[in-house]
């Protein structure tokens, strides 16, 4: 009698590039692949070819390699590469070795062009531009470098002499930019709360927009009469689809009587 070889449908746990299997493996197949992902999860750093680590696998190492990219979605050396550039980044983070230290550690000895090359594709940066960044986020709350930080005093038009270039913010409206509703800020929620591109795209993303800046009455302004509103946050998303937050900090008339508005805002570049 003729074995008969059983398919399953198996459930795999994903990581962060893993795809759902284009077609079912027989358990020992999906058994293999999980345990050689294992296995590069736990070593990193060993630079080992792929015949080498498909003979860990005892199946055909064919089945197993092809099998390996459907299930996890990248081919073996990808991977391999991606969990090695992980750890990489995270030693390089805690600022205790140079980058030539980290690049011996992962195998390329006296090959630092070799290490900045892989580096870069998994991290789409060097691996100085990746420190820079680190310590630019370090020294402000967590800030990455896909945000802009300004701030900005901006006179009403009706200002004459204008003491500073008029910031037309009209402009942002013919190009087609909408904005949200105002709702209460502070300059420590925008340098916080608001300090990463993805925080500012998570909070955008659950605003109605209009095409129209809006500032609303502050009660809080009601005991100066030289303050139109304070602590204003709106919302802005751009025709190419970037968010971004304005923080009205105050508008109020300045010791001549001239109007302005003091404005802060974090984008997604």
């Amino acid at each position: 009698m003729n074995a008969v070889p059983i398919y399953y449908s198996v459930p795999v746990s994903k990581s962060p590039c893993m795809t759902t299997p284009s077609k079912h493996y027989s358990l020992l197949v999906v058994n293999a692949v999980l345990d050689l992902k294992k296995y590069i999860d736990e070593n990193p750093l060993k630079r080992e070819a792929v015949p080498e680590l498909l003979l860990k696998t005892f199946v055909g190492q064919n089945m197993v390699r092809n099998a390996f990219k459907d299930i996890v979605g990248c081919t073996i050396v990808h991977y391999q590469l991606q969990k090695r550039f992980e750890m990489a980044a995270a030693v390089l983070g805690e600022g205790r070795q140079s980058i030539k230290q980290v690049a011996i550690l992962c195998g390329y000895r006296n090959k630092i062009p070799a290490f900045s090359t892989d580096f870069k594709k998994v991290h789409k940066m060097s691996p100085r531009e990746w420190l820079r960044i680190e310590s630019l986020k370090k020294r402000n709350n967590g800030v990455d470098s896909l945000v802009t930080y300004n701030p900005l005093i901006i006179y009403s038009p009706a200002a004459s002499p204008m003491p500073n270039t008029l910031y037309d913010f009209a402009k942002w409206s013919k190009r087609g930019t909408v904005f949200s509703a105002p709702e209460d800020g502070s300059e420590e929620k925008l340098r916080v709360n608001f300090n990463t591109a993805a925080k500012i795209g998570d909070e955008a993303k659950k605003k109605s927009f209009s095409p129209v800046v809006q500032t609303g009455y502050d009660k809080r302004a009601e005991g100066d009469r030289n303050n139109a509103f304070t602590s204003k946050f709106v919302f802005f998303k751009t025709p190419e689809g970037t968010y971004g937050v304005l923080l009205f900090n105050v508008a109020k008339k300045e010791s001549y009587g001239k109007m302005y508005v003091n404005v802060s805002w974090s984008a997604q570049q």
